[in-house]
């Protein structure tokens, strides 16, 4: 969680997954600082056409903006 001014880092795991997992082992580490991303992941199919699974992290808000808008990270199925 970002609250009391931590940063705020997703990990995202490829499967299929067996056995005990560490952060380490992650596909993916993004930091999304102070977003809200990672409360509500989405399956969202092949996004780039390559036959892989992809995700899509939407986010609260955008970091550095004055206008307090969202956004959506992709992440792409490996």
């Amino acid at each position: 969680s970002s609250q009391f001014g931590q940063t705020t880092t997703v990990y995202v795991f490829a499967g299929p997954l067996t056995g005990e997992l560490t952060l380490a082992d992650a596909a993916y580490k993004i930091p999304v600082g102070n977003t809200g991303v990672g409360y509500s992941p989405l399956a969202a199919g092949d996004l780039t056409g390559d036959g892989k699974s992809d995700l899509l992290l939407p986010t609260a808000t955008w970091p550095d903006s004055s206008a307090r808008r969202g956004a959506v990270y992709l992440v792409a199925g490996r």
